[in-house]
């Protein structure tokens, strides 16, 4: 009796209290529709399109031109010669000796404006310790320097400069023509050597500019080369000291970081940006297995974000890469001369 009552529960009952069964099937019901609505259809679904090959090769491979060119001298060189004495109250230096920093914005008499805050190093011991006191004495030292220990700190000769900027200086005598620098960056430029090892390292992250007849025809961060670049990257550039300054060629070369801005400059590419990722170049005689390319990745980035990833070594030697889309599909292939990355790096030039 129990029984036949449980068969006849009501169906108003079942779809009161969802646990009761009715003993007939559940309908499937179909998710709603929008457009039903709003009247708007969903838009498809978004396609990104295939880059061009050839534009993503001038991309790179003017990315990797400028490495060698990157200096922060010109920039440093312009902060100078508007800086002159600086015997006056302007700017407001709040610490002198080393480093010099001043904050703050005043105007000098001959129409010289400080604005903002800048530190200026001339002893960069403690960039070194930071950034080449691994990689520099404690790896590639012992790896390739005859007779050459590790140092838990540093022990070597290191001579540069740096700056550490979100400063403009502007001057306008007497409604003359106008001179003016801007720099928004961090920039360091450094050698080191020690027991027959040599180093240098650069770090240059963010913008430096500067023009008009008080410093001269100055584009950012290069010598000769027209058009701004914001670069933020790292370079680290190793040798054995051969009795030259520059290792005879025999380097090795690790760059982090991007360079921004390459459609700016003469002869760039339709891509903006390129990300040089664990990049490192090497010569044979320091056991690579391959002198024409780097290992390492290099991303080259479209005016929407996306990434075209080229991966290295590619197991040919012959500077050539699969580029990939974002499911690891090949798109073709990008050939870069790498040698650049093999030539001397710009040497820390004191303004």
């Amino acid at each position: 009796m129990a029984r036949a009552l449980l068969l006849r529960v009501p169906l108003w009952l079942a779809a009161c209290n969802p646990t009761v069964s009715t003993g007939r099937p559940t309908p499937a019901v179909p998710p709603p529709d929008p457009s039903a609505e709003t009247g708007i259809s969903a838009p498809p679904p978004f396609e990104v399109p295939p880059p061009d090959l050839d534009a993503v090769a001038a991309a790179v491979q003017t990315a990797v031109n400028l490495v060698p060119q990157l200096t922060v001298t010109p920039c440093f060189q312009a902060y100078a010669s508007l800086l002159g004495s600086a015997d006056g109250p302007c700017p407001h230096f709040t610490q002198t000796g080393e480093p010099s920093t001043w904050l703050g914005t005043c105007e000098r008499s001959d129409g010289t404006n400080f604005i903002g805050a800048l530190t200026e190093f001339h002893d960069v011991a403690w960039v070194a310790e930071a950034e080449l006191l691994e990689p520099a004495m404690n790896t590639f030292g012992p790896a390739h320097v005859p007779g050459y220990t590790p140092s838990p700190t540093l022990r070597a000769t290191v001579t540069g400069h740096a700056i550490e900027s979100v400063a403009q200086v502007a001057r306008d005598p007497g409604g003359e023509a106008r001179s003016e620098w801007t720099m928004n960056a961090d920039a360091y430029a450094l050698d080191l050597v020690d027991r027959g090892l040599r180093a240098r390292f650069l770090r240059v992250r963010g913008l430096c500019d500067a023009s008009g007849p008080e410093v001269g025809p100055t584009p950012a961060w290069l010598w000769g080369v027209q058009g701004p670049i914001t670069p933020y990257l790292d370079a680290t550039q190793l040798w054995v000291d051969d009795g030259t300054s520059e290792g005879g060629g025999v380097r090795q070369t690790t760059l982090e970081g991007a360079i921004d801005g390459l459609a700016a400059v003469a002869g760039g590419a339709a891509y903006d940006t390129v990300d040089f990722v664990d990049v490192t170049m090497a010569a044979e005689a320091l056991g690579a297995a391959c002198a024409r390319e780097p290992s390492g990745r290099i991303e080259v980035r479209d005016d929407e974000g996306n990434r075209w990833p080229l991966s290295y070594p590619s197991g040919d030697c012959d500077g050539c890469a699969e580029l990939l889309d974002a499911g690891g599909a090949s798109l073709g292939e990008v050939c870069t001369d790498f040698s650049p990355l093999s030539r001397p790096l710009m040497p820390p030039v004191d303004p």
